[in-house]
């Protein structure tokens, strides 16, 4: 199952509520590129347990995810 909500301006926040949603257990694939993600997203992502069959995740174009937020999600 795959999700696309690139090009949606989304931020930290609503990535923090994304990742606390229960019946997204299935998606394989999930794009949140070109948004307005930072590393306080990142680690909402990463905490999470919703995505557990994420076989890919898209974050291309998100100017305020530093380094330090992407080598969290590279781990």
């Amino acid at each position: 199952r795959k999700l696309n909500l690139a090009h949606n301006k989304l931020v930290d926040k609503a990535v923090a509520a994304l990742a606390e949603a229960k019946h997204l257990t299935s998606l394989t694939h999930l794009n949140l590129g070109d948004n307005n993600i930072g590393d306080k997203g990142a680690e909402a992502l990463v905490a999470s347990n919703a995505f557990s069959n994420l076989h890919e995740l898209g974050l291309w174009l998100n100017p305020r995810l530093t380094g330090a937020g992407k080598q969290l999600l590279r781990n």
